[in-house]
């Protein structure tokens, strides 16, 4: 089914309808999930495949109609069951406040009764034997589940410990919980960190004349080792994007067969080399957006969590260009007109900037070293740090581009394909499902500055940006 969308965006990646193939799979993937029906229990894998068979014999409308449909009637139900419970506790309330004479008159015992627990307008609430049982029940079935999740944490980060990734293991004990959305000051602080653009031409963002680019090498190229090696092992368990797709389902398919193997090849290469119909951005270019609660300090971080597809695209080309990254950024001088630029001589004596966080193995632990040693030196220096508060989403897409003409310039069509426009913010309502990101006052507002952090060129293009 998804293998379906996807060939369908394939042979349509140059007409503005290329995402249809991309809705197909989203709205599949939801029919077939019963996502909409608002039940507690999944469907068993017998329905989910009898749907799937419905969706690629042509009934994808038929299923949704009838998902609605089922969601209305669910809604119903529930709105009926809150009105029930709101008129037989008013009932309540109007008995207990009956004198003995008004008791006797609607033929009533003279004291409430406080036993039966089945549930008469006379009945006091209280929680029968029974609900006790499940509730007990319920209570030790939550506590098991927790003790085999501390388990598991506890195996994960000895392992992590044992093969010398001590960040890694930390990380995995300080989780940070997710900001509710449903909260106007959560609502209002996200916005806050999502700046509106500022104003640049167009022209910025154009790709560099042919005639420079006829004599320019390009720093690295994409190769199919590079999907290989992404693909073999993709990281389990991460957030879905709009596109609803998994990054479990991607690796499934690329181990399904050569066919499908050959198709996810093809669309990496439509993404990384932006050989396709810039409509795509419309649909793929779309972010969920996630408020992490750091500590008081960083307070919340926006993560805006790109499709799965354009995760690993950026995946691949990350790949292949980490290497010319890593050298790049710790081997450049700075040019003599940006010197100028700063007011200084253009033949000022100036260091290298060392910018270790992209193409860099081990890029913390070689400051810290460097760091430490240097201090061992000079022990009358001191060090400065400099943290940036929600730096993917403040810096210039401008000067992006600018730095990406100046060093990268063949990287131009990839990044213009997701951040020429200002993209739309999905985030999710516990019990309501996804709706377009707004602030206290129900105002919509976008990513229009910076980059997404959950995509996986960011850090590069934050990187070549502040450089």
């Amino acid at each position: 089914m998804i293998h379906s969308g996807y060939r369908r965006a394939l042979l349509d990646k140059l007409t503005p309808n290329v995402s249809r193939g991309f809705k197909f799979v989203a709205i599949a993937k939801t029919v077939t999930l019963g996502r909409l029906s608002g039940r507690r229990k999944p469907p068993s894998n017998v329905e989910v495949l009898g749907r799937i068979r419905l969706v690629m014999q042509g009934h994808l409308q038929t299923l949704w109609q009838q998902m609605v449909a089922e969601a209305a009637a669910a809604e119903r139900a529930a709105r009926e069951r809150r009105e029930g419970a709101v008129k037989a506790e008013e009932e309540r309330e109007r008995i207990r406040g009956l004198s003995a004479e008004e008791r006797r008159a609607e033929g009533r015992p003279p004291k409430p009764c406080t036993g039966c627990a089945q549930g008469c307008p006379d009945c006091e609430r209280r929680p029968s034997a029974s609900l006790d049982t499940e509730a007990e029940a319920r209570a030790r079935k939550e506590e098991a589940e927790e003790a085999r999740r501390n388990e598991k944490l506890l195996r994960d980060v000895l392992r992590l410990v044992n093969a010398g990734y001590l960040s890694k293991a930390n990380a995995r004990f300080t989780a940070s919980p997710i900001a509710d959305v449903s909260e106007p000051g959560v609502r209002e602080n996200l916005r806050s960190l999502h700046p509106e653009a500022t104003p640049f031409d167009e022209a910025e963002m154009a790709d560099e004349p042919a005639a420079r680019m006829r004599d320019y090498r390009r720093r690295a190229t994409v190769t199919k080792d590079h999907f290989h090696e992404v693909f073999h092992c993709v990281s389990k368990m991460r957030a879905m994007g709009v596109d609803k797709v998994s990054a479990e389902e991607m690796q499934f398919l690329y181990f399904h067969g050569p066919e499908y193997k050959e198709t996810l090849w093809q669309l990496v290469c439509m993404l990384n080399d932006a050989t396709v119909h810039p409509s795509i951005a419309d649909f793929m270019g779309d972010l969920q957006l996630l408020g992490i609660e750091e500590n008081e300090v960083v307070g919340t971080r926006p993560i805006g969590i790109p499709s799965v597809l354009r995760r690993l695209a950026g995946r691949v080309l990350m790949q292949a260009y980490s290497e010319a990254m890593g050298e790049f950024f710790t081997t450049t001088p700075v040019p003599p007109e940006l010197l100028v630029a700063a007011g200084h001589a253009a033949d000022r004596r100036c260091n290298v900037p060392q910018q270790l966080g992209v193409g860099t193995k081990g890029g913390a632990e070689i400051i810290v070293a460097g760091v430490r040693t240097h201090l061992g030196l000079h022990p009358d220096h001191a060090v400065a740090s400099d943290d940036k508060k929600n730096g993917f989403n403040s810096i210039w897409r401008r000067a992006i581009f600018a730095g990406l003409r100046r060093w990268f310039p063949e990287l131009i069509p990839t990044a213009r394909l997701w951040y020429a426009r200002k993209g739309r913010l999905f985030t999710r309502v516990r019990g309501e499902g996804y709706a377009l990101a707004t602030d206290a006052d129900g105002k919509v507002y976008y990513s229009e500055e910076g980059c997404a952090q959950g995509d996986p060129l960011g850090p590069f293009l934050w990187s070549i940006d502040y450089h």
